[in-house]
C-alpha cells in the first residue's frame, strides 16, 4: 500500500490521508470549499460503491485538499476531484505539492489519469497547464451549471426572486398547501416521495432509483438531510430532498405530482427548504442544476421539461433569483508515477541491495527490474544481477540503467547465484528476489523502514505470495511432503494483512527472502542445479523468533512464476531430496546420496524394496569419486526433517 508520505514532500510541507472529519470540514469550509468536497458527500459516494480518499498538505505556501473519487470508467478509472481541489495561499506550489499525492494515491489503485471539476472560476495564479494538464475528454462529469441562491431573510429572499416565481411562492400559501419534514426513517413519507419521483420520471422521461437508494442517501447525512413533502389536505403534491454541507444548502432530488399539480405548489416547497436551510446555518442554496446553455423559449412559451430539453427546468430555477454559476470544463492529466529516488552510486552509502540471480531469463530481469523502478522507493538502493547463464542483451540492460551486473557462470544452481548475490551485495541489507518477481507498491520502502527500526536483527525475512488472480495469497511452507518436495503452500491469517507484526514461520519458497549482509548464512556450496533451498536456510537460521518470519508488509511478491519454469538444468539425480539430503547444523552435505520417497518418488521407477541391492550414486558428485553410497529413506516427514532421517550405509562399489 503506498502512502502520501511515502515519498519526501518539498522543504516544510507535510503530507496525511485525512480520516478524522474534525480535519477535513472545518478547513473546507475556511477556505470556500464545496459541498461536493465535504466529508458526508465523501461518505454518500462511497457507500454507493464508489472509492474515495482524502488527502492533505500543508506547508509554508499554504495548504490543499482534495476529496478523490475513484471511478471505473470505459477508459478505466479515473481519479475525479468533484468541485475541488480547495487550495489556499500560493497556487502553485501548493497545487505542486498537492497533485504528486493524489498521484500517489490514483497510482494506488490503479487510475489511469487524474480528473479536476474546479469549483468556480479559477483564481488568476491556478496554472493547470504548468502541471501537465490539458482539457478532459469529457468537459463536465457534474452539472456543467447550476442557479445559487443567497439565503437571506423572508422578505429578501421573496424580493430576489423574478416577479413570477414570487406571485407562485404567495399563490400556494393562499392555496393552503403546507410542508412537512421528514427524515429517511419515516417508511410513509419516503414511500409518498418515491412515487411523486415516479411521476416525474414518466412525464419527463429520465430514469430514477429505487427506494431504498433515496433512503441510503438520507441516512448517509443524517440530521443534515431532509425530506419535505407539500401537501394539499392530505394528499402529498410535490417533494423534494435536500441536505447541507459546509454552510451551503442543496437540493438533490425532486418529484410532483401529475394528477394532482397545484399552482405554486413547488414555488411554495422550495422557499421553505430555503426557510429551513438557512435555519441550518447555510447561506446560501444550490438548486442543483440547469442546462449547459440558457434554451429558447418555443414560440415565445416555455415548454415543460422532457428528456434533454430542460426548458421548463432552466425557467423555473432561475426564477428563485440569485446567481448563475458557470463552472470551467474539467482539466485531466495522466497519473504520474513519480519517483524522486536514484540508485545509489558506488561511493554513496547503500542501505539496501536488491539482488536477483537469473539464468537465460532478460524477460524476467527487465520487467522485475522496471517494476521496482516504477513503483518502489529505491533510495539508497542498489540494484545487482548475477548472470549465471551469460547474456549480453540482459547486461547491457542491467548496466545502462545504473545496475551491477556479474556474471557468474562457474557454478550453475540457483542456491550457488544466490550465495554470489550476497558475496557481491554492498548494502547493509541484502533482498534476494528471483528474476520473474514483481513486489506490491510500498513494499521495499516497508522492508527498509523494517532494517531501519530493527538495527540488530539477524533474522531471515519473508513475505507473502500474491497470485495471479491478485486475490489468492500463500504465507508460508507447511512440513510435508507432496510432488516430489519437502513444503507446502499455505496461508496463515496473520499474514494476510499488510500491517501485521511479523510472526515465526517453519519455511517459505525461496522467490523473495532478505536478511542483513552480515547475518546469511549461506547455502552450502556443493548445491547444484535446481532447488534445494526451501526449508534447509530455514533450519539453519537460529530459531528465536522471528528467525524465519514471515513480515507481511515487507515484500509482498506477486506473480512469482512467470509459467514458463525453471530455466536452469534440471536433472532428478542432482535434486530431489536434497533438502533433506543437507545438515542445516554442519552445513555439510551428508554423503552423496539419493532421497528417495514412497509418496513422491515414481514407483515404476524403482526396483523392489532391498536396501542392500540398491547402488545409486548422485552424479553431481561423480567428480568427487566418493566411494560411501548412502541410501535416505524418507518416511512421511517429520517437522525437523533434515536431522531426523534415518540413513542406511550401503556396501561400497
Amino acid at each position: 500500500m503506498v502512502d502520501p508520505g511515502s515519498i519526501q514532500p518539498q522543504a516544510g510541507y507535510s503530507r496525511a490521508s485525512v480520516t478524522d472529519r474534525d480535519r477535513w470540514d472545518p478547513t473546507l469550509a475556511e477556505y470556500g470549499g464545496s459541498a461536493m468536497q465535504s466529508w458526508r458527500w465523501g461518505e454518500s459516494v462511497q457507500h454507493f460503491g464508489y472509492t474515495v480518499e482524502r488527502v492533505r498538505i500543508d506547508g509554508p505556501g499554504g495548504t490543499g485538499l482534495a476529496q478523490i473519487v475513484f471511478e471505473n470508467l470505459d477508459q478505466g478509472i479515473i481519479a475525479h476531484i468533484p468541485r475541488g481541489p480547495v487550495i489556499s495561499g500560493e497556487w502553485l506550489p501548493v497545487a505542486r505539492e498537492l497533485f504528486e499525492a493524489v498521484d500517489e494515491l490514483a497510482a494506488r489503485h490503479g487510475a489511469v489519469s487524474v480528473v479536476v471539476e474546479p469549483d468556480g472560476p479559477l483564481p488568476p495564479d491556478a496554472a493547470y497547464d504548468e502541471l501537465g494538464f490539458v482539457a478532459a475528454d469529457q468537459p463536465h462529469y457534474s452539472p456543467a451549471r447550476t442557479v445559487k441562491v443567497p439565503l437571506l431573510d423572508d422578505s429578501a429572499l421573496l424580493n430576489q426572486m423574478r416577479s413570477g416565481t414570487r406571485k407562485d411562492v404567495r399563490r400556494g400559501q393562499r392555496r393552503g398547501v403546507q410542508v412537512t419534514r421528514h427524515s429517511s426513517s419515516d417508511a410513509a413519507a419516503m414511500t409518498a416521495f418515491h412515487e411523486l419521483l415516479q411521476d416525474t420520471a414518466r412525464r419527463n422521461e429520465f430514469e430514477i432509483n429505487d427506494r431504498s437508494y433515496y433512503e441510503d442517501f438520507m441516512s448517509v447525512f443524517g440530521d443534515d438531510a431532509a425530506l419535505l413533502l407539500a401537501h394539499l389536505g392530505e394528499t402529498p403534491v410535490a417533494g423534494v430532498i435536500v441536505f447541507s454541507a459546509l454552510r451551503e444548502g442543496v437540493a438533490m432530488f425532486a418529484g410532483s405530482s401529475t394528477e394532482h399539480r397545484v399552482a405554486g405548489a413547488t414555488a411554495y416547497l422550495q422557499f421553505e427548504a430555503m426557510r429551513w436551510l438557512r435555519d441550518q446555518g447555510c447561506t446560501r442554496y444550490d438548486l442543483w442544476a440547469i442546462p449547459a446553455a440558457d434554451p429558447t423559449p418555443t414560440d415565445g412559451q416555455w415548454q415543460r421539461s422532457q428528456g434533454d430539453n430542460w426548458q421548463g427546468i432552466h425557467h423555473f430555477k432561475v426564477g428563485f433569483g440569485g446567481d448563475i454559476v458557470t463552472y470551467p470544463p474539467a482539466w485531466q492529466r495522466p497519473v504520474r508515477l513519480a519517483m524522486p529516488h536514484t540508485l545509489a552510486t558506488a561511493d554513496e552509502h547503500v542501505a539496501l541491495t536488491i539482488g536477483m540471480p537469473t539464468y537465460n531469463d532478460f524477460d524476467g530481469v527487465y520487467f522485475t527490474l522496471q517494476a521496482l523502478r516504477l513503483y518502489e522507493d529505491l533510495e539508497n538502493t542498489e540494484l545487482l544481477v548475477v548472470d549465471n547463464y551469460g547474456c549480453e542483451t540482459t547486461q547491457a540492460f542491467v548496466e545502462g540503467i545504473n545496475g551491477r551486473y556479474v556474471l557468474a557462470t562457474d557454478a550453475v544452481g540457483t542456491a550457488a547465484a544466490k550465495n554470489r548475490v550476497f558475496a557481491e551485495a554492498r548494502g547493509e541489507a541484502v533482498l534476494c528476489c528471483d528474476s520473474h518477481v514483481l513486489f506490491a507498491p510500498g513494499a521495499i520502502a516497508r522492508l527498509k523502514a523494517y532494517y531501519r527500526d530493527h538495527p540488530d536483527s539477524r533474522d531471515l525475512l519473508q513475505g507473502p505470495i500474491v497470485y495471479d488472480d491478485l486475490q489468492t495469497i500463500s504465507t508460508n511452507f507447511e512440513p510435508m511432503w507432496r510432488g516430489q518436495m519437502w513444503g507446502i503452500w499455505a496461508t496463515d491469517p496473520r499474514g494476510v494483512d499488510p500491517n501485521g507484526e511479523p510472526y515465526e514461520i517453519w519455511g517459505q519458497g525461496m522467490g523473495v527472502f532478505s536478511c542483513r549482509k552480515d547475518a546469511w548464512l549461506g547455502f552450502n556450496p556443493a548445491f547444484r542445479g535446481f532447488g534445494g533451498e526451501e526449508g534447509y536456510i530455514h533450519e539453519k537460521f537460529p530459531r528465536r523468533v522471528p528467525a524465519a518470519s514471515a513480515s507481511p508488509g515487507c515484500a509482498g511478491a506477486i506473480a512469482s512464476d512467470d509459467g514458463r519454469g525453471s530455466r536452469i538444468p534440471f536433472r532428478s539425480s542432482t535434486s530431489v531430496g536434497i533438502t533433506s539430503l543437507a545438515s542445516p547444523s554442519s552445513g555439510s552435505i551428508l554423503n552423496p546420496c539419493v532421497a528417495i520417497s514412497r509418496n513422491g518418488f515414481p514407483r515404476r521407477s524403482l526396483p523392489p524394496w532391498r536396501p542392500r541391492h540398491w547402488h545409486m550414486e548422485l552424479a553431481s558428485h561423480r567428480s568427487q569419486r566418493t566411494p560411501l553410497m548412502s541410501l535416505i529413506l524418507l518416511p512421511p516427514f517429520e517437522p525437523r526433517h533434515a536431522n531426523l532421517c534415518k540413513l542406511l550405509t550401503v556396501e561400497k562399489r
